[in-house]
C-alpha cells in the first residue's frame, strides 16, 4: 500500500497536516475558523450548488451482478453478490452539479385490456 491509498483510506490521519497546508494556502494570519470557511466556500464553488439526481450526491453507482463463476454444476441456482462500482456520468464523480436536474420519464405500453 502506497501513501496515496494510505491516505485514501485513512482521512482521518492526515487531517493535521491537511490543516497545516490550509493555512499556509489561506494565510497565516487568518483564525482556524476563517480558513475553514474559505475552505468551504472553495468546495463549494468546485462541487456545485445541487446534489445529483443519479447517484443521489455519492459520485458513484453501484450495479449488483452474480459474482458466482458460470459452468459449475450449481451455477444456475447459486447466487453471490458482486458489486460494480462506476464513477457516475452526469457529475463526473463528484456529487454535486451546478444545474438542477430531474429525470426523464417515457410511458410505454406493455400490453391491452379488454375493455368491459
Amino acid at each position: 500500500m502506497n501513501r496515496e491509498e494510505y491516505f485514501y483510506k485513512h482521512p482521518k490521519d492526515n487531517t493535521l497536516s491537511t490543516l497545516s497546508a490550509l493555512i499556509m494556502k489561506y494565510g497565516e494570519d487568518m483564525s482556524i475558523r476563517q480558513v475553514m470557511e474559505a475552505y468551504k466556500s472553495e468546495l463549494d464553488h468546485k462541487r456545485g450548488k445541487f446534489i445529483c439526481p443519479k447517484c443521489n450526491g455519492k459520485g458513484y453507482i453501484v450495479k449488483e451482478y452474480n459474482a458466482y463463476p458460470g459452468g459449475l454444476p450449481d451455477s444456475g441456482w447459486v447466487y453471490k453478490p458482486g458489486y460494480d462500482y462506476n464513477e457516475c456520468d452526469l457529475c463526473n464523480g463528484v456529487g454535486y452539479t451546478n444545474k438542477e436536474y430531474k429525470a426523464k420519464t417515457e410511458t410505454k405500453i406493455i400490453g391491452y385490456e379488454e375493455v368491459k
